[in-house]
């Protein structure tokens, strides 16, 4: 995967490679995760650098996404959504 950019409602971007995407979704679409449930632990990294993200031992699951994070990936539009129906 190619990297993506991505943008705040207020028009800020940031570029994620693919990595870094895959755990952005993950993160917005199934909630909170473990360590061993993340898909990059380096685009996990980067989401945390970037302040979309965070990881808090004392509140588990750990790695959550900010409201930087819910913004961020609630402004753009994925391709791929789950839906109820279980299709794309």
């Amino acid at each position: 995967m190619s990297d993506q950019v991505f943008f705040w409602p207020n028009g800020d971007f940031v570029t994620l490679s693919g990595a870094e995407v895959d755990t952005l979704y993950k993160l917005h679409f199934f909630g909170p995760q473990e360590d061993g449930d993340i898909p990059s632990k380096s685009g996990l990294s980067y989401l945390i650098e970037v302040g979309v993200a965070v990881k808090d031992y004392s509140n588990p699951p750990a790695n959550r996404l900010t409201d930087k994070g819910r913004a961020l990936a609630e402004n753009y539009q994925w391709k791929h959504q789950p839906t109820l129906e279980g299709g794309e």
